[in-house]
This record gives C-alpha cells, structure tokens and sequence, in this order.
C-alpha cells in the first residue's frame, strides 16, 4: 500500500512540481486533529482561454488511497468561489469524478495525477 501512495506522490510532482507532499496538522469536523500528508499551491486551470493559477490544498487523508483525497480550493483575498459552482462547493471542497476515480481497487491504485 505504501508503494501505491509514494507512486502517487510522485505522479503528482511530476505533473505539478509547485505541489511538493509534506506532513501537516488537519482537523477533522469533530475537531479530532491528525498529521496527514498534504500538497498546497497553485494549479493552472484554462477557462475560456485564459489561464488561471489556482490555490488548492490536497489532503491524503487516513484512508487513502481506499478512499479519495480530500481537495480545497483555497481562494486567495482577491478571490471568491462562485455561487453555485458545478464542482466546487461554497467552503472550497472540489468534488469532480475523476477525484474520486483514484481509489484504491483490485490490482492497484489509479493515481490522481
């Protein structure tokens, strides 16, 4: 299981060297506080041929990679999350399909990046 996390972790820096894995203090909503892996900066998005870097943290919570990440986009001053947004939820949760595609099956993991 730990080959499958570090194979991940390293999917990701390949694909987005800003987003380097550390360990970090998160806390749950029952306000139980755990160090989990985390990966926090900017990702590139293109919206209407514009390219935006957005902030997001990346939590691979305790039962990764049975389960998927939690993501946040993490908005800066400047910024707000739209109403309304299809995959992103009002307190910066992102929820797209292919978030929840990495989990863990039979004869290996998907990874997220």
């Amino acid at each position: 299981m730990k080959w499958h996390v570090r194979q991940h972790l390293v999917h990701l820096v390949e694909a987005y060297s800003n987003l380097q894995p550390k360990t970090a203090v998160f806390t749950h909503n029952d306000d139980r506080t755990v160090n989990l892996l985390q990966a926090d900066d900017t990702v590139p998005i293109t919206f209407q041929g514009a390219t935006y870097n957005i902030p997001v943290i990346i939590w691979l919570m305790e039962s990764y990679p049975h389960h998927a990440p939690l993501v946040f986009v993490n908005p800066t001053r400047d910024m707000m999350i739209k109403r309304q947004h299809p995959f992103v939820s009002p307190n910066g949760v992102v929820s797209v399909p292919y978030i929840h595609s990495c989990v863990f099956e039979k004869g290996g993991a998907k990874p997220l990046f």
